[in-house]
């Protein structure tokens, strides 16, 4: 357990000396099944890349699926993608997007 510890606090401060700076990820999902062949899809992300207290990058994104079987699920969905540089507007985008979601499930 010591060996772990120290271990672990050799890494943790090497990790730390290397960053110059921190960064921030934060995301939220949500899925709603609305119906047995129809569920909703939602999510959102915030990225401060250069600087941890402000964002850099976030996108909302979200659309409707429908199980056409077990392990079979077409989706469409559209979403909101935003970057900013030097706390300003630099790119956004609008998407609109098909998926096609197959489950394979492998062992247990």
């Amino acid at each position: 357990m010591k060996r772990f510890l120290g271990l672990s606090l050799l890494l943790s401060l090497s990790f730390f000396k290397a960053q110059e700076h921190i960064s921030s990820f934060n995301a939220v999902t949500l899925t709603y099944k609305f119906h047995p062949k129809f569920f909703m899809y939602g999510e959102g992300q915030l990225r401060g890349n250069e600087d941890y207290t402000y964002p850099d990058y976030y996108e909302i994104k979200g659309g409707l699926g429908y199980n056409l079987t077990k392990n079979h699920k077409p989706f469409v969905g559209l979403g909101r993608y935003v970057n900013y540089k030097d706390k300003k507007l630099s790119r956004e985008e609008f998407r609109v997007w098909l998926q096609d979601i197959i489950d394979v499930k492998k062992g247990l």
